[in-house]
């Protein structure tokens, strides 16, 4: 729990799930049949943990965090001391976790990016208000298409010096996108230039400027 919500209070994380203590009060009931691993330090501090199950011949980890690099050559040494030649390993790891770099041979090595989760922007001002901007710059976004609130669309500013932060306003804006598209790049992992680059989203007037991003951590739904 101390090892998750270190993760949680971190710059870089944005929409990770928040998990309430009793949720780890009923881990077995959730994910029954998992193995629950933890690395302490010399000072006998966690570093870090690894949930997984072997089911079929299958050695599954699906749930890895480490603080250190020591902590994630220990978990990963725990896989190895499982080493059999009829076992198959997974271990399923945020995509920006690096963990294939542990790995001096990396042939044997597939890495595959998995859909998981769909994300749907119910009320478009509170997710902006949430969503710094990297510098101080006024922004104006226009969201359009959204078929079933018909509230979130509209041109919308973004004042990091002024209160009210975020209302909708009457102007022309400085990018378009339907909703789905703006949800790529407030909620997913999309930069503003890249859905730029990719035709997601429409720039009318060039603002140097960008939302903050961040690393997401979902491993169970909430």
């Amino acid at each position: 729990m101390k090892l998750y919500q270190a993760k949680l209070n971190q710059d870089d994380q944005r929409n990770t799930v928040v998990r309430a203590e009793w949720w780890w009060d009923r881990l077995d009931t959730y994910y029954p049949g998992r193995s629950i691993c933890v690395y302490f330090d010399k000072k006998q501090q966690p570093q870090g943990y690894m949930f997984y199950r072997i089911v079929e011949r299958n050695f599954r980890v699906e749930e890895m965090y480490y603080q250190t690099p020591q902590a994630a050559k220990a978990l990963l040494s725990i896989i190895a001391s499982h080493s059999s030649s009829d076992l198959k390993y997974y271990v399923k790891m945020p995509e920006e976790s690096l963990l294939e770099e542990f790995f001096p041979e990396q042939e044997g090595i597939t890495v595959k990016i998995l859909p998981y989760m769909m994300t749907r922007i119910i009320n478009i001002k509170q997710v902006l208000e949430a969503s710094p901007l990297v510098n101080n710059k006024k922004l104006t976004i226009e969201v359009t298409n959204d078929d079933i609130i018909a509230e979130n669309n509209g041109v919308w500013l973004i004042d990091n010096a002024n209160e009210p932060r975020v209302r909708e306003v009457e102007t022309d804006p400085d990018y378009t996108a339907s909703l789905t598209n703006w949800t790529k790049v407030l909620l997913g992992h999309l930069t503003l230039k890249q859905a730029v680059q990719l035709g997601f989203v429409k720039e009318n007037h060039p603002v140097n400027t960008d939302f903050v991003k961040g690393d997401v951590s979902f491993y169970d739904y909430f």
